[in-house]
């Protein structure tokens, strides 16, 4: 609080101005704006920034304090005279604003020209007094039960106090020290949450809401019921114009595999040292891969043909796209943080979002509950469900107990006796935009458009092709929204005819005999040329999926061989990606492919062929002349 003197002895002065002084010094200290200077923080070009002291507990009961980071832009000059403030927030919980702040900026920067933008570190993350008990954050040497424990003991009595109400009123503080009458709030993912939760409790202080991928305030189920329901419409959409020749159901060949597997579907993986083990994916880590998916637009691109090669007797696809990193996972393991504000922690700290799912998630036991009493009520609660809410997956598949899942997280977690429950509304009369992917699985369009419903003027938005975080994405057919969203505009339908930037990828051929001979080269000979190039194409994917950007990539073939970096020359080892197919020699340099290879193998035609780095593969297999163009690399990464 900022003191004030009046030059002259109070007792000179009159009782009315007595009173008003009074009163005054029991406002707020909020008064005055923040003092903003240019940020020193890496990746806060631009920005300047400011620190909001916040307590601890705002009851007082424990004592402390946090020091909230608080970053401030605009196209112009930030605070000067701008008609409207955005307070933006990220997901997680965990991740740090200061983190993805550019990011934000570059989404909002059509519509910043007379706005500010505000970005902070929520409480417990990025630079706004981060948690890291490094067992939750490492998740090694240790049971991830026993980190949880042992991270609730080291915070204490701490622990309690990083819930989504807590955060609500540290944005609170932020408004009144930079001196704003009402702001506008922007989420994403668990984002949305804070905003919604912030509206809730101050409906008003809000002029207006973007709502991107929607965590509704009561939270998510734990057993993911939302992403159940959803998921056979989700995989039609992933399909929609894009399966053709891959698979005619994608939802019944998910059920289907769902039922071949068991607990358990083994199968061939070939690693990087080129031998071939048997190796394992369950339902659950199937259910974790297509999810994952909305965020991972490759994974979307894969498992569809994956799944129906799995169907059809063909597991390797499958085991290969839930095993090809195992061999980065053997590596020696990083060193612990040498502090506790270690750079990824920083980005988003797994501490945090255990501290606060833990304390609000609506678990299904009771909060004073020990570990084994939390554990039969959950199983309780999950058998009460029928068995088609979690079609086309299966109980088990929802009642996992793994590192990413709620209920592993949270059993051993002690949280406090009274649940850190949210304002409970009416929410505010503003405008309200809610933008969804129609591929988000996490967070699906059927809540959004619940969220949706419950304001007064919300505009929906749901975005054809797209995952997880629509903004994120750059479509742009988003930016357009949000342009006519700021300037008042109906929003309309411009994404209604989005299109897919990532194609699905066609079923890995079985066999030789399944290959279409290359052109203008017929039998085996044509299916052996095509199958090498399908290799090359298979070995640049896989490059591109495993380089550590170290220079020692290397990684198994689908069906054999290898491949490896050795003095930043990208070999060839019998790698096989078509069975019975094998390539061998050096393939040059990323982005500077040439060389010669050998083609061998029981089902090929053997022989060797020159790579020009124009791309033109020719030599000769079984003593005759061949050539073929190999296409550029059409890699399956994207922003979907």
């Amino acid at each position: 609080m900022h003191g004030c003197t009046t030059g002259r002895r109070s007792e000179t002065l009159g009782p009315a101005f007595l009173v008003a002084l009074a009163f005054l010094l029991l406002l707020p200290a909020a008064a005055s704006a923040a003092p903003f200077r240019a940020c020193l923080i890496e990746g806060l070009a631009g920005f300047d920034c400011t620190r909001v002291s916040v307590p601890l507990d705002r009851s007082g009961k424990v004592s402390g304090r946090i020091s909230l980071q608080v970053a401030r832009t605009s196209r112009g000059q930030a605070g000067a005279a701008s008609n409207e403030v955005i307070f933006a927030f990220a997901g997680g919980p965990g991740q740090g604003g200061s983190s993805v702040a550019e990011n934000f900026r570059s989404d909002f920067f059509q519509v910043l020209r007379g706005r500010d933008l505000i970005v902070f570190d929520t409480r417990g993350t990025g630079y706004s007094g981060v948690l890291n008990c490094p067992g939750l954050e490492r998740r090694r040497e240790q049971s991830y039960r026993d980190a949880v424990a042992d991270c609730a003991a080291r915070l204490g009595q701490r622990r309690a106090f990083y819930s989504t109400r807590d955060t609500v009123e540290d944005i609170e503080a932020v408004r009144r020290r930079i001196g704003r009458d009402r702001i506008t709030l922007y989420g994403v993912s668990y984002g949305t949450k804070v905003a919604t939760a912030y509206a809730l409790k101050y409906p008003e202080r809000v002029q207006r809401l973007v709502l991107d991928s929607v965590v509704e305030p009561e939270g998510q189920n734990v057993f993911d019921l939302d992403t159940f329901a959803a998921m056979p419409r989700v995989l039609r959409e992933v399909c929609r114009d894009e399966c053709k020749g891959v698979t005619g159901d994608l939802p019944g060949d998910v059920a289907a595999l769902v039922d071949r597997m068991g607990e358990e579907l083994r199968g061939p993986f070939v690693g990087p040292d080129g031998k071939t083990r048997t190796v394992g994916i369950t339902p659950r880590l199937l259910y974790s891969q297509i999810r994952e998916g909305d965020l991972t637009p490759f994974l979307r691109a894969i498992y569809p043909g994956a799944v129906h090669a799995a169907v059809n007797g063909d597991p390797a696809p499958l085991l290969r796209l839930e095993h090809r990193f195992d061999a980065l996972n053997e590596d020696p393991p990083p060193p612990e943080p040498e502090s506790p504000n270690d750079e990824a922690v920083r980005s988003l700290s797994s501490t945090l979002q255990t501290a606060t799912i833990c304390e609000e998630a609506p678990l299904p036991w009771e909060r004073t509950a020990t570990p084994d009493e939390r554990l039969a009520q959950a199983h309780a609660a999950v058998e009460a469900i029928p068995d088609s809410a979690f079609e086309p997956f299966n109980r088990a598949t929802a009642f996992a107990f793994d590192n990413n899942s709620v209920l592993e997280q949270c059993v051993r977690w002690p949280t406090s006796p009274v649940e850190p429950a949210l304002a409970s509304g009416p929410l505010p009369d503003v405008p309200v935009l809610v933008l969804e992917g129609d591929e988000d699985l996490r967070t699906p369009v059927e809540v959004g458009r619940r969220m949706a419903a419950r304001f007064p003027r919300a505009q929906f938005v749901r975005v054809p092709k797209t995952g997880h975080s629509v903004l994120g994405r750059g479509a742009p057919c988003a930016n357009t929204v949000l342009r006519r969203f700021f300037s008042g505009q109906a929003v309309g339908r411009p994404c209604r005819n989005a299109e897919q930037p990532v194609k699905v990828r066609p079923v890995d051929p079985a066999s030789l005999v399944d290959m279409t001979p290359a052109p203008g080269t017929p039998g085996i000979r044509g299916r052996t040329l095509a199958a090498v190039v399908l290799t090359l194409e298979d070995f640049e994917r896989e490059h591109q999926f495993l380089d550590t950007g170290e220079g020692n990539t290397r990684g198994g073939g689908l069906r054999g061989g290898r491949f490896f970096t050795r003095r930043g020359v990208d070999r060839l080892a019998r790698f096989s990606y078509v069975p019975g197919v094998e390539v061998s020699g050096p393939v040059g340099a990323a982005g500077a492919r040439a060389g010669t290879l050998t083609v061998s193998g029981p089902a090929a035609s053997a022989g060797t062929l020159k790579l020009r780095r124009d791309g033109l593969l020719s030599g000769r297999l079984d003593g005759k002349r061949v050539n073929v163009r190999v296409p550029k690399p059409v890699l399956p990464f994207g922003t979907g």
